[in-house]
C-alpha cells in the first residue's frame, strides 16, 4: 500500500473500509462484531456481513468501529 492511498481513503467519507494484507484483515466503521473465535469472525457492516473462516484468529487492534485481526485466513464471504 501507498501512503497517498491511505491517506485519499481516510480523507473521502466512506461507509467502511476492508483492508487485508499479509495475514491482518482491517475493517474500519463496523457497526458491531457478532461472533469472534478463533476460528469464525462474522461483522455486521451497513449493507451486509463479513464473515472470514480461518484460523488461529486474534485482536491485534480494537477500537470503537475499528478492528484488526491476525491469523490465516481461508475464506470470505458476503451475507446481505
Amino acid at each position: 500500500m501507498h501512503i497517498g492511498s491511505n491517506i485519499r481513503n481516510f480523507l473521502i467519507e466512506q461507509n467502511y473500509a476492508i483492508q487485508i494484507f499479509g495475514d491482518n484483515i482491517h475493517v474500519f466503521k463496523f457497526i458491531d462484531i457478532e461472533r469472534l473465535t478463533d476460528t469464525d469472525i462474522i461483522i455486521q457492516l451497513d449493507d451486509f456481513k463479513l464473515k472470514i473462516k480461518g484460523n488461529y484468529f486474534c485482536v491485534k487492534k480494537l477500537e470503537k468501529n475499528e478492528i484488526q485481526i491476525q491469523g490465516e485466513i481461508l475464506e470470505m464471504s458476503f451475507i446481505r
